[in-house]
Parts: C-alpha cells; structure tokens; sequence
C-alpha cells in the first residue's frame, strides 16, 4: 500500500524513470531506510547484485541513481563536464574549505585549481626524492618517541601524517595547536557532511568555529609570505621548491593549495589506508615474514640512495595496493547530472540534476574479476597483476578515475610505503589480537575503529 501511494505521489517522474530496475520505496521515505543499519557503500554494492549495474533508488521523493558498471563509472568520472559535476559535498564542506578547493570546485575554476596545484609542477617529482630521508628519520623518531598501550591507532598514524605532510610542505611541524584547529574544522565538517542537506546549507553559527578556521588559514598564509619575501634556495621542502619553480599564484591562491587539499584530502585517507595494511598484513603472517625480509635487504643501500629501491620494493608495494582493493578508504564518490540537461546513463534518459552514488567496493571485490576476492592475496599483484589492474582502472579506482583523481595519489603511495615500511622494520609494533574488523565512517573516509596497539 505504501508502494502505490509512493508512485500516485511521484507518477510523472516515476514514469519517466520506470524502466530503470530498483528496490521497491515505500512512502514517504522511498528508500531511505535500506542505509540504516549499515555502510551505503555495502548496500551499493547488494544493489549491484539485485539490479545490475544501474540501480534507482528514491532518497524520499528525489530519485537517484546507484552505478555499479565499470564502464558507466568511467564515463561518468571522466572528462564529460558537460554532462555530469560534482555537487556533493559542496553544500556541507563550503564553510569549511576554500572555494576553489579542488575537492568541490567545477568547470573553469576547478580548471585552473589543478593546473597550478604544486602537485602538477615539474619539481614534484624531484621533490619526492628529496624528502625521503627527511620523513624516514621523522617516522623513525615518532616510533622511537611512542611506548606503551596506543588506545586508538588511527588517531596517533592520523597525526603522524599531518606532522609528515608538514615536514614535507612547510620544512617543519606546525605543532599541536595547528592540529588541534584542523580536527575541529574536520569534526565540524563531518557532522555537516552526515546532517540533512536542507542544513547542510545552513553556515556554521558558532562565532568560535569562523575564529579557529581564520587561525588555521591564516597561519598558511603567513608561511607562504615569509618564504616569498626570504626565499630559501637551499630548501627541501615543496613551498620552497615550488617557488623557486615560480609560480602564477597570489600568496592567498598558494595557501588554500597547501592547506585544505593537502590536509583534508589525504590526512584521514591515508591513515585509514596504513592501518588497514598493518591489519591485513598482521593476519598473513607468512607474507609479512617475507616482506620484512626484503625491507631488511635494504639496508645494504646509504639512506641517501634508498628512497627508489624502497619505493619499488614489490612485496611492499602489493602489500598496499591489496589493501586498498579490501579496503579502499574512499568507498562512495557522488556526481550530479547536468542541472539544466537531461543525460542518458547507461541508456537510461534520466532527469536533470539527478544524483548519482558511485562506488569502488563492489568492483574492488568482483569474483567474475577477482580470484578469492574477499582474501588478502598480495601474491596476486605479481605476474602483471599491476599492470592489468593499475590505479584508476575499470576494476581498482581507491584514488578516484579520470581526470579528478586525487592529485597527491603519488605522494600517498610514497608516504604510506616509508611509513608502513618503518613501522614493520621497527619490529615494535603489536596490533590488538582480541580486535575483530569494525569500520567507521569520517569526513568521506572509512577507517578502522577501536583498534589498539602497542609500541
């Protein structure tokens, strides 16, 4: 009975949508309730199961559409602007990042942003080189300076990476204040990001939230004019770099490229992604014995030269990349249909501005791809594993795909490494035997929760 009323509710775009397969929704919620209970990426992928790769689904009474196609998905993230944008979580995250932020930018402004971000320039590449034994040393300190019980290991490698990130963007740590402002920013977007969208266009009302974002943003702007005024030639780190390069930003431009894309895009992502592979790796504990004795060869290598055969020992390098298959620390992207247009998806005529939910965990895990997909098998990276598979693919897209994959993907497979590497060389750390796999869900990433170690 709620079904009908649903559909005499909703008849004219029902009609328009009726041949697209889907759970049936139940007035007046439609089919809202199916997300309670457990993660949306999870029931994305039974969708998949049900319906195929395209699904309909009613978030009350706006219809949207779940993708599970690879090729549908690549069509979609790629290069289509004017066919599809990203609208969420512009509303949720505007008070909290800037607006030319990468992460919710559109058309020419997002443009402009990712053709300018350090990330692009010449000098990343080098860069990366030169900050290898500088974050080496810095993990390897952090781990030495840690004894005892770790209550929550996500919280301590979520710091370790802003203090890396600093290290490696400004030349040293911002300190506990600067992190302090950050996670609240964070735990205030987040609660946006989970709220309704009718108030997630409702600003911030709290006078002492606009007080620690203006410290926050500030003190990068700071930094970025005193490298200006006394540049360093000498100097390691990106900002030095990048402006010894020289660069079309103003001082403010520059700082919004070092602060909320750094920080807010890659902080909680790869920490999740560290644990989980500390995780996976502590229960495969014939692989972990072979991959620490190839992190032991090299130590035959000066530091100074280690940095390549680190980045490309194999064993760490399918370590993570299965992980991140298992456990991709963002599981669920969202774009939009063109708001004045209507688009074909998948065959499908769909009205204009309909959402669309995309996620990489049914892919990741699809048994007619996969052999054993529910197994850590970092074996099955060998043998053109990767190269049949690379980032980004039909199949393996933890970063994203197309052209706004994630712009520090590099650097993130870079920093995981070292800091997986020392973490499992150090021979200190021991993960809760008594923890069972539990995930949760912060600021757009899933993480482990409550699991506990002990250097």
């Amino acid at each position: 009975m709620t079904f009908d009323l649903f559909r005499s509710t909703h008849k004219a775009i029902w009609d328009q949508l009726e041949k697209i397969p889907g759970p049936e929704p139940s007035f007046p919620l439609g089919n809202i309730s199916d997300f309670s209970g457990q993660p949306a990426w999870e029931v994305c992928a039974s969708y998949a199961k049900r319906f195929g790769g395209v699904t309909k689904i009613w978030l009350a009474g706006t219809p949207a559409l779940v993708l599970n196609d690879p090729k549908i998905i690549g069509d979609v993230l790629g290069s289509q602007d004017d066919r599809y944008y990203k609208d969420a979580p512009h509303d949720a995250l505007a008070p909290i990042i800037t607006a030319e932020n990468m992460f919710i930018a559109n058309g020419a402004t997002w443009q402009y942003g990712r053709s300018h971000s350090p990330f692009s320039y010449p000098v990343f590449a080098g860069w990366l080189d030169k900050i290898f034994p500088i974050l080496q040393q810095f993990v390897r300190r952090r781990i030495r300076q840690t004894t005892g019980e770790i209550p929550d290991l996500i919280a301590w490698v979520r710091r370790l990476c802003y203090d890396a990130f600093s290290l490696a963007i400004w030349g040293e740590l911002l300190g506990d204040n600067s992190y302090s402002q950050f996670m609240e920013l964070a735990i205030a977007g987040n609660h946006r990001m989970l709220g309704l969208p009718v108030l997630q266009k409702i600003p911030p009302l709290s006078p002492e939230f606009y007080l620690r974002r203006s410290h926050w943003y500030e003190d990068f702007e700071t930094r970025v004019a005193k490298a200006k005024s006394n540049p360093d030639p000498s100097a390691n780190h990106l900002l030095g770099l990048t402006l010894e390069a020289g660069s079309m930003l103003t001082t403010q431009q520059l700082a919004n490229q070092f602060s909320a894309p750094v920080y807010f895009g890659g902080v909680f992502s790869m920490a999740s992604s560290i644990v989980y592979t500390l995780w996976c790796l502590n229960n495969a504990q014939s692989y972990c014995a072979v991959l620490k004795q190839d992190l032991g060869k090299l130590d035959r290598f000066d530091e100074s030269q280690i940095s390549l055969p680190l980045v490309e020992c194999l064993s760490l390098d399918h370590a993570l990349r299965e992980a991140l298959r298992l456990h991709p620390p963002v599981p669920l992207y969202f774009r939009n249909t063109n708001p004045r247009l209507q688009v074909d998806v998948g065959g499908h005529p769909v009205p204009p501005n309909t959402m669309l939910f995309i996620s990489n965990w049914y892919l990741q895990r699809y048994s007619q791809h996969w052999d054993l997909p529910m197994e850590y098998m970092p074996q099955r990276w060998t043998d053109g594993g990767t190269q049949r598979n690379p980032l980004g693919s039909d199949y393996f897209f933890p970063f994203g795909r197309g052209p706004r994959t994630c712009i520090g993907q590099a650097f993130g497979m870079f920093f995981m490494k070292i800091a997986i590497a020392e973490l499992l060389r150090a021979e200190t750390l021991t993960l809760d035997p008594q923890w069972s796999l539990q995930s949760d869900y912060f600021f757009a990433v899933q993480h482990p929760k409550g699991l506990k170690a002990t250097i």
